[in-house]
């Protein structure tokens, strides 16, 4: 008397059933520890208090941007040090004084042009905050 495994029995369609259920709950434990190990998380590694970061308080202004959302603009330099790189938010008067290739931090002169997009920077963030 051999015992098999088929559909039409009562211990084959338990056995088949039993698989099933093992491989649903292995790929769930995988996704989740996909998700719990933080696939989610951005890749960049530019969030404050990142090596990349840390690396990036000094080095060579690589590259600028401007972020613009409902709270108003945000200048952004982009930080190159030891191969290291990092976006970094500045005023707009170092963002406009900021030059790829130059040394950051950026040093501000006391010039009419500095005060100038100060005043403008100032400006910008009080008409963000009316709306």
């Amino acid at each position: 008397m051999t015992m098999r495994f088929s559909k039409s029995s009562a211990s084959g369609q338990a056995a088949i059933e039993f698989i099933l259920l093992g491989i649903v709950i292995v790929v769930a434990l995988i996704c989740i520890t996909v998700v719990a190990l933080g696939s989610d998380s951005p890749a960049s590694g530019t969030e404050k208090g990142s090596v990349e970061f840390e690396q990036t308080r000094t080095g060579a202004v690589k590259g600028k941007y401007i972020d613009s959302d409902s709270s108003g603009k945000h200048y952004y330099v982009t930080v190159e040090n030891n191969g290291y790189e990092a976006d970094h938010e500045v005023s707009l008067a170092e963002y406009n004084a900021a030059q790829v290739g130059a040394d950051f931090p950026i040093v501000l002169t006391d010039s009419d042009s500095v005060k100038s997009d100060e005043v403008q920077e100032e400006t910008d963030n009080a008409d963000a905050a009316k709306s």
